[in-house]
Parts: C-alpha cells; sequence; structure tokens
C-alpha cells in the first residue's frame, strides 16, 4: 500500500470537458482496475457521464496517475407523455480507488466533493454491493458516514450479486420533528403569609 500523508487536490469537472486522452483513459482504467474488471474492460465511464452532462472526481498521485475515481450522472423520472415526475437527482457511481491506495479516505472524500457541490439541491442516490457473503463493507461504511441510508428492499441483481439502492436527501428537505417534551400542570401558588416576629 502506498501511504499519501494528506489527501491530495480533488479535480471536479464536467466530464465533457475532459479532452487530453491519457487522462480519459487513466480514469476509465482507475474504474475498471477497482472493480476488478482488469486493464482491458472496455466500458468507458467518461463518455457515458459526458454524453448525460454529468461531472467527474478524481484523485491524481504526485507522479500524475489516477488513484481514484467517481462519476455522477443526473436523472430524472420521465413519463412517457413527458411529464417529469418528482425530485431532481443525481446518480453516483463507479467510485473506486486503485488497491495500493485503499484506507486512505480517497473514495470518501470524492463522495464528499459530490455532496459538497450537488447535495444541498440535488438528492443523490448510489448501488453498493450488499450480496450476502460478498458485501461491500468499505463502501457501505463510507457511503454511511457521508449522511447516505441505505435502502434494502431496493436493490437490482448486478453481475456481481445484488446491489442495494443507498440514498442521501438535502439536509433542506429532511424536515426534523423538535422532541415532545412533558408539560407539567401548573399548580396554584399558595399566598404565604408574611411571619412577623414580635421583639
Amino acid at each position: 500500500m502506498r501511504f499519501i500523508r494528506k489527501i491530495p487536490k480533488i479535480h471536479f469537472c464536467l466530464a465533457s470537458e475532459i479532452i487530453d486522452p491519457e487522462l480519459k483513459r487513466q480514469l476509465n482504467r482507475t474504474a475498471s482496475v477497482a472493480f476488478g474488471h482488469g486493464e482491458e474492460y472496455s466500458n468507458d465511464n467518461v463518455a457515458a457521464t459526458s454524453v448525460n452532462g454529468g461531472y467527474v472526481a478524481y484523485i491524481l498521485t504526485s507522479d500524475m496517475k489516477v488513484a481514484s475515481v467517481g462519476f455522477g450522472n443526473p436523472t430524472a423520472s420521465t413519463l412517457s407523455n413527458g411529464t417529469t415526475v418528482g425530485e431532481s437527482s443525481y446518480w453516483l457511481n463507479s467510485f473506486g480507488t486503485l488497491e495500493e491506495y485503499r484506507g486512505q479516505g480517497f473514495c470518501a472524500a470524492l463522495v464528499k466533493k459530490f455532496i459538497q457541490k450537488m447535495g444541498s439541491k440535488y438528492i443523490l442516490y448510489l448501488n453498493v454491493r450488499t450480496e450476502r457473503g460478498n458485501e461491500n463493507y468499505g463502501a457501505i461504511k463510507c457511503y454511511t458516514k457521508c449522511g447516505f441510508t441505505m435502502l434494502p428492499e431496493v436493490y437490482r441483481d448486478h453481475y456481481d450479486g445484488r446491489n442495494t439502492a443507498m440514498v442521501r436527501l438535502p439536509k433542506s428537505r429532511i424536515q426534523r420533528k423538535k422532541p415532545k417534551t412533558k408539560r407539567t400542570k401548573r399548580t396554584k401558588r399558595t399566598k404565604r403569609t408574611k411571619r412577623t416576629s414580635k421583639r
């Protein structure tokens, strides 16, 4: 494991702004390798995110290697008649850190960057592996610390098994109930008579 004392600068930009072919290759490679697909996996996360008007967050090491990456796509539910239903949201996906840089908070830093940029306005959601016996405990712990809540009945069967949805609502949309306080009945005060002392 390569230990870096301080989390390096987090780069955050529209995927469409990434024009350097080497950087694109590295971003896609890191996402692929981090998920165990290998070097030659053909999924182009940068292009897919770019088409949707989404963002990329990533961390470069001092030798310009992409150590960690994550993608975010705007989503909306649209009915067949064109009516948009529900709230605006962002789907966070393909967050991954190369094995030699894990355990240093890189993934949490990227998630927090999306929260900082999008979390006050949008519902953020993601999927995490919860297949029994193959749970991604590290990711679940990371997302929970970042304010995401698991929805156990909302899942999909993926190539790596069950993936369950986690969601984070904007703080402005969370209504906090004030705790009820017990009211005590007021009793009538009785007038106390002053005792006068005789001298």
